[in-house]
């Protein structure tokens, strides 16, 4: 076995196909690749990568910005762009760099292809919230002048900007501020901070730095009707970013005014007094509220009440019979309470009264909740109760600033949580979306639920949306059908989008693969020479103006409500275990593969299934009847699509039938293997570009709950009942693929890279190797596919490469499979092993390029000549790269591999657990091995262009070192890996006459000492 000899391609710089997201959210990671396949023949494997950033300046040059100047390398990396730097322009440009045919010949770097890329951003830009508090005290709106205060400023898509905060004594009567009243209250000084990635600008303000300022400034004015300033000082803050968008904290802080002096009261003595003017002594009132606290009727303690449920406060005092007092009532929030309710003025009959209470409504719920969002305060909130007597004044004091600065009357003996009583926090109906509205909140509501009965992006509220939502409620919420939206449908929505979403993977299959990205050429539907400027969702080419038997455009993606309806699908496949989805087949498909119709360029998908471990492939008469049992049973019933297209505004699904021309050939106008869904017989205004995505981001949008408090929705989010949540079960990919056969879905989301159609190819014969081969764990499935799949890049190659003389010296033996089998003697046992003539013929031998048999004389290797099954289960991927390569050609390449792997199969494993994929080479079995660990210096050594390795002196000096100690002075004079024409060892190479020859000879670890003092320079 030896690794394969490909023939390098030479490109005369060609534009190669770079493909990845050009509009990515800000803050999230993303991956660009080379599209290997769609740039062939123009991407070679045998060489190296080397991607740039480059960002567009305001001249319109554009500037190298890539980081330290050291560029990413291999045909796949990973971009992540931040906030500052949404709607900016970025090109990805990458080179091909091309190894010298000599060594002597220096290696070449050549433009292989480029992607401009404009991040976005996540959200609006906005301040959302502003809260002003004194951190670490246990009341927070409580402080004096030797205090520093805490601004903060909740953001939304404000990362790394500059938020400034301003201070404010407020005069203002009442609860909020009044802008007029208070616009000779601000002090002088500007408090800037930034916003970190939590979204939050945090400010630090001093009062002592500017307290006589502040003190001047807040006693100069005061409230409308008071004679002075009183015992505090109350101060708030407000927030701006770039002077735009004030936003103002809600509650005050109250700081002990020091210059405030009591008023004596008008009948108190004044002095001095003589004995006949002094009025008599009279003895201050006093008295004190002992307790507050929640109750029932009976005066019993309360700790969690339901929206609608009435509630009465219990009240201990003392001293205080006859006198009169109010409660209010506080919703809790750190630094912004909300006032939900007020009792008026009560009188005290008794040291222990329990008041007639208040009933908790829908409107004092809705006082509670901040933003006008449906954050944890929509859910549940927490309330305490103030108490306020209102003729004692010694008492009154104590609830202003007590003797250390607390206030007393913020006792929360037991906060009630107030939990949204889903059965009893609904509105009747009065703010619930039904029958005969017309919004855009509708249009979602029609596209996200499309699956459930089948409807058009209409914003109409129609007798189909009706009906549509009666089945959603019925089959995913669980509940009585009413056929309204109210709050807990449209969490509902959010929920199913979230849970049945369409995977990466997916996605991936969903993207037009054709093979002419970048380059010119030819399609059937226009017949014209022209570059193919699709990346993955055609090129918007064509009008939009014509019936689809006709239409040739390309439509900006696919169409939304048809994936939504496959998110529907999904749901419904996950209520029954007969029939599984295996994978998108074809998605988008654009001119340039080369079909006469145009449905699939934007408005259709197909789709493959399993019944059981039975994949459905292939035209075969068996399979038209579990196809047309899903039609009918899912498709049909519950998607409400009709078959073929008699009728418009529906799904249809492509008539299923096996079906043949008069010369034998298949008909593909009817589907055999496969369900076909698409969108055609919309009409026009339902085909709108704004209606396509090429992304989950576009598909999804803003959860729909979002969207309605944008639209001014709120108190329809807020009318809720309980509804039983649906969670996507996990898939056949989700379980232990130890002893079990690989799945369609896992082989393609190990093997990115590999075509549909070579998935298809090999499937069964890697089963079928997997049980030959005792290949029975998933390390060892993950091993035997991260070196398959390298060797073969990504089951293309099955056969050696060469021209018939290269071919010729092997007399018929050359390399097959996908682990080439090469050498008579090979031929001779892999055909004992499996029992199947391969060694009679060419005709024979030709099998080996066929599956199973590619697949067979693979395990073969691995298992019978290598054994290499022990070092999987011991996950020794070094030791493996080296056993099937004879080096570390592309290594890094395997080991996305490996870790492709680790995500889809170990992550599941029951039987194996805590291996991970950081490999380090003293831990291999290849660290034993001299010729191996010469092989790991001379891969990673700067000074050597050997293929795709990240270079690394640390990691050669380690392998360069490792090699010396394992061999002597006087050791290896062999010809590793060509060294001897390597120009770094030129002065090395000596001659000597063997057998009347001349021969050259190098000793290795003369080489590998050299290298280890050059590369510790």
């Amino acid at each position: 076995m030896r690794p394969i000899n490909r023939i390098n391609y030479i490109t005369n710089n060609i534009m190669g196909a770079v493909i990845g997201n050009q509009n990515p959210m800000v803050g999230e990671t993303n991956f660009y690749e080379i599209n290997m396949f769609g740039s062939l023949p123009f991407f070679s494997p045998n060489n190296s990568y080397e991607w740039y950033l480059f960002k567009k300046q305001k001249s319109g040059s554009w500037i190298d910005i890539t980081k330290d100047g050291v560029p990413k390398k291999g045909t796949k990396v990973e971009y992540k762009f931040f906030e500052p730097v949404a709607g900016e322009l970025f090109e990805v440009r990458v080179f091909e760099v091309v190894q010298g045919i000599l060594p002597s010949v220096e290696s070449s770097k050549k433009l292989f292809g480029k992607l401009e890329i404009t991040p976005t951003a996540s959200k609006t830009a906005q301040i959302d919230k502003v809260i002003l508090f004194n951190r670490g005290k246990k009341d927070v709106n409580k402080a004096d002048y030797r205090d520093t205060l805490i601004a903060q400023a909740f953001c939304t898509a404000l990362f790394g900007k500059e938020i400034e905060f301003q201070l404010w004594e407020d005069d203002a009567k009442g609860d909020g501020h009044d802008a007029a009243v208070n616009k000779n209250n601000r002090i002088p000084r500007v408090y800037k901070a930034t916003v970190n990635e939590r979204g939050i600008a945090e400010a630090r303000i001093s009062l002592i730095a500017d307290e006589k300022v502040m003190r001047q400034i807040a006693n100069k004015f005061v409230m409308k009707g008071d004679t002075d300033e009183g015992a505090n000082h109350e101060y708030y803050v407000t927030a701006t970013y770039l002077g735009k968008g004030e936003k103002a904290s809600q509650v005050n802080v109250n700081v002990t005014n020091p210059d405030y002096q009591p008023k004596p009261k008008a009948d108190s003595p004044k002095y001095p007094a003589t004995p006949s003017s002094a009025a008599p002594a009279k003895p201050d009132e006093k008295g004190k509220v002992l307790d507050a606290y929640f109750s029932k009727s009976d005066g019993s303690k309360l700790t969690k009440v339901k929206v609608g449920e009435h509630v009465h406060v219990r009240i201990k005092t003392r001293g205080m019979v006859g006198k009169n007092l109010e409660y209010k009532v506080w919703e809790y929030d750190i630094g912004s309470n909300d006032l939900v309710s007020k009792s008026g003025k009560l009188k005290v009959v008794s040291d222990d009264i329990i008041t007639g209470g208040f009933t908790i409504t829908e409107k004092i719920f809705d006082k509670g909740i901040d933003l006008g969002m449906v954050d944890s305060d929509s859910e549940k909130q927490n309330y305490f109760i103030e108490v306020i007597p209102l003729d004692v004044t010694a008492e009154s004091k104590k609830f202003g600033v007590d003797s250390d600065g607390l206030m007393e009357v913020e006792k929360v003996r037991s906060a009630v949580n107030v939990g949204a009583n889903k059965a009893l926090a609904t509105c009747g109906g009065k703010f619930c979306i039904k029958k005969g509205d017309k919004n855009e909140l509708v249009r979602e509501i029609n596209i996200r639920l499309a699956g459930f009965g089948g409807n058009v992006p209409t914003d109409e509220f129609t007798d189909k949306t009706e009906k549509m939502v009666k089945q959603f409620q019925k089959d995913f919420m669980k509940i009585a059908e009413t056929g309204k939206v109210c709050g807990s449908t449209l969490k509902a929505i959010d929920e199913f989008s979230k849970n049945f979403d369409i995977s990466a993977t997916y996605w991936g299959q969903l993207k037009c693969s054709c093979s002419t990205k970048g380059k010119q050429a030819v399609s059937k539907l226009r017949g014209i020479k022209e570059t193919n400027s699709c990346k993955g969702f055609g090129d918007k080419t064509g009008a939009n103006n014509s019936p689809e038997s006709t239409n040739k455009y390309e439509f900006p993606g696919i169409h939304r409500s048809l994936l939504f309806g496959f998110k529907a699908l999904q749901f419904y496949f996950s209520k029954q275990k007969t029939y599984k989805i295996d994978s998108f087949s074809s998605g988008y498909r654009c001119r340039f593969k080369n079909y006469k119709t145009t449905n699939h360029q934007g408005k259709a998908i197909d789709i493959q299934f399993s019944k059981g471990t039975w994949a459905i492939r292939g035209p075969q008469k068996k399979n038209l009847v579990e196809l047309r049992a899903m039609r009918d049973d899912i498709f049909v019933k519950h998607l409400g699509a009709q078959r073929e297209w008699p009728n418009p505004n529906l799904f249809s699904i492509e008539p299923i039938d096996l079906l043949y021309y008069k010369d034998g050939s298949l008909r593909y106008d009817h589907t055999f293997s496969w369900i076909h869904m698409d969108v055609r017989q919309y009409e026009k205004k339902y085909l709108d570009d704004k209606y396509f995505c090429t992304n989950a981001a576009t598909l999804n949008g803003k959860s729909i709950v979002e969207l309605a408090i944008e639209l001014g929705f709120m108190k329809t989010c807020i009318c809720s009942e309980t509804y039983q949540s649906q969670k996507a079960p996990a898939t056949s990919g989700g379980k232990c693929a130890c002893n079990d056969k690989l799945t369609k879905e896992q082989l393609k989301a190990i093997a990115v890279h590999a075509s549909n159609a070579n998935i298809d190819k090999y499937l069964d014969g890697f089963n079928e190797t997997f049980t030959k081969f005792n290949i029975n764990s998933c390390l060892q499935k993950i091993h035997f596919l991260a070196q398959v799949i390298q060797e073969s890049g990504s089951f293309i190659y099955n056969v050696e490469q060469g021209d018939a003389d290269y071919l010729a010296h092997y007399k018929g033996w050359h390399g097959r499979g996908l682990i080439q089998l090469t050498t008579k003697p090979n031929y001779v046992a892999f055909e004992a092993a499996v029992g199947e003539d391969v060694t009679s013929s060419a005709a024979a031998r030709d099998k080996v390029t066929k599956s199973p048999y590619a697949v067979h004389s693979a395990g073969w290797f691995w298992d019978k000549r290598a054994n290499l099954n022990g070092a999987s289960n011991e996950n020794d991927f070094i030791y493996l790269t080296y056993r099937v390569n004879g080096g570390f050609n592309h290594i890094d390449n395997r080991l996305e591999n490996v870790k492709k792997g680790f995500e889809n199969l170990y992550s599941k494993c029951t039987t194996d657990k805590g291996k991970n994929t950081d490999y380090k080479f003293p831990d291999s079995k290849a660290y034993k091995d001299k010729k191996a660990a010469f092989a790991w210096g001379l891969w990673h050594d700067p000074g050597v262009s050997k293929q795709g390795c990240e270079k690394s002196k640390a990691l050669a000096i380690e392998g360069y070192q490792r090699f010396v100690d394992l061999t002597a002075a006087t050791d290896s004079t062999e010809n590793y890996y060509g060294i001897q024409k390597l120009s770094i060892f030129s002065d090395l190479v000596y001659t000597k006459v063997v057998k009347n020859k001349t021969v050259k000879f190098l000793n290795v670890r003369k080489a590998a000492l050299k290298r280890i003092n050059e590369l510790k320079k």
